[in-house]
Parts: structure tokens; sequence; C-alpha cells
């Protein structure tokens, strides 16, 4: 009988969604200890002309805070005696490296989805506040001036943009490539150039099936989102690393060892006027 020869140098990784969130810039506040409350300006004083002799009009800053507090975010796993010593050398640092890719993948998605029912954290899209661009009853095709319209929407309320940029699927991805910015052009609303990578308007693009492609509005099924916003504006909180907890006693009659990855994060937007969405998108 043949023996069975391990590949591990060919070892083929699970298929995982992008984790595009950190990638489009949103701030990291790292090494957290207790909850933080960010002071925030809603809106400032303002100025007037004023005739001579006359008195300004008093005007007094509006002020309220952000708040970032611990939630908790795990990943566990079991593997057997069996698989310990007959799987591909280095198992434990690769179910390891599995676990923090899981982690990642799941905050990436509450960034993204989150519903602020606890535990989770509230994501951008159950921002209350956040701009909106309606394409139809039952959805539509995302034409140019409904891009332009989701730009305004952020824009228009002052945000300063230092990091704008869009985050979509990859079926929206598909019908953007093949949609032209206007009747008669020749540009398509994404581009992919060699020097800038994938772009709309000029605003770095980028894709994850993290983002929404089901949704349905009126008779229309499918549709997808589009997000755009300035990502510097999306806080991730982090209290403390990622640590892995290795637990051989539990199942220690059956030889087996658990793996629990354990974090702690919590996700904020500094002004939903930050972002900005389209979700009914149809993509066929």
């Amino acid at each position: 009988m043949k023996s069975t020869h391990h590949a591990g140098e060919s070892f083929i990784d699970a298929l995982r969604p992008e984790v595009q969130v950190m990638n489009l810039g949103a701030t990291v506040l790292q090494g957290l200890v207790e909850n933080v409350s960010i002071p925030r300006m809603v809106s400032g004083p303002s100025a007037e002309w004023v005739a001579e002799n006359s008195a300004v009009t008093e005007s007094d800053p509006v002020f309220d805070s952000v708040s970032l507090t611990l939630h908790q975010l795990a990943a566990r796993t079991q593997v057997s005696r069996k698989v310990l010593k007959q799987s591909l050398p280095g198992i434990d640092a690769l179910l390891q490296a599995d676990l923090r890719k899981a982690i990642a993948v799941a905050l990436d998605d509450a960034a993204v989805n989150g519903s602020g029912v606890a535990p989770e954290p509230r994501g951008i899209l159950a921002t209350s506040g956040i701009g909106s661009v309606a394409l139809g009853t039952n959805g539509a095709a995302l034409a140019f001036p409904k891009i332009a319209a989701l730009m305004a929407e952020v824009e228009g309320e002052n945000v300063s943009g230092t990091s704008y940029g869009w985050l979509m699927s990859h079926k929206l991805k598909a019908a953007l490539m093949s949609q032209l910015t206007a009747d008669a052009a020749v540009d398509m609303i994404l581009q992919n150039t060699a020097t800038a990578g994938w772009q709309i308007a000029g605003y770095k693009a980028a894709f994850s099936s993290l983002v929404p492609s089901n949704g349905t509005k009126g008779t229309g099924t499918g549709l997808s989102t589009l997000i755009f916003g300035n990502w510097s504006d999306l806080i991730i909180g982090q209290w403390g690393g990622i640590d892995l907890v290795v637990d051989n006693v539990t199942e220690a009659a059956k030889g087996g060892v658990r793996l629990i990855a354990w974090s702690e994060w919590d996700i904020a937007t500094r002004h939903p006027q930050s972002f900005a969405k389209v979700t009914d998108a149809v993509t066929a």
C-alpha cells in the first residue's frame, strides 16, 4: 500500500471576502484601555455683517461626543489528535492565522453592515444621518449622474475629503466596468489605470463581497449597494491585540485541542454626513 504525501508547501487556503475598510483609509485607534468619548463640535458659531452701532447676533457652538465602547469579537476552532499527528507540519500556526483572518473579515463586515444591536457595533449602512440616493421604484442601473449625486451628498456637507473612496460588491464592479459615463462617451464609470488602480471620478474604488448585492425594492431583487465616503472619518477602536487561548484540557479525554482567538473592538463615524449610499442598483 502506498502512503499519502501531505504537500504542505502547496497548501490551499479557504476562499474569503476581501477586507477593504482599512485599505480605504479608516482611522484605527489602537491600545485602548478604557471606554473612549471623543468630543465633537456639531456646529460652530456663525459670523454676520453688522451695520455701524448695531449688535452682532449671538450664536453658540453645539457639542456632543462620539463614543467607543468595548465589543468582544472571537473565533474558535477545534483540532483532533489525529489531525495534529498526521496533518501537514505547522497546522497549529496555520489555524492561528486562520482565526485571525476570520476576525478581520468579521470586523470589516461589521464596519459595513453592523446593526448596532448588542453585542454588534454599528456599521456605516446602519448609521442614521448618512446620505442616500435612490435610483428607482424597483431599483435601476447606476448611471453617472447618480454617481455625481452620491458624491454631492458628501461633498455638499462640507466634509473635508482627505480619503474619499468607493466600496461596492463585485457584481456592481462588473456592471460599472461596462457602463459609459454619458451617451456617446468613451469612458466607463469604473476605470483601471496602471498608476492609480481602480477609480470612479478620480477617487479610489475597492470591492468586497461583504457589501450587499441581494437587496430588494418594489419588485426589484438582487439589488447592489454602493458606498461613497471620506473613509478616514470611520473610526475603528481596538483594545489590546488578538489574544490566542490554547485549550488542551476541555477535550483532553479525546486528545483534542481547542484554539480560541479573542479581540475587542468598536466602530464609529466622526460625522454621519461623511458617508452616502445607493442600495438599489440593478446589475443584471
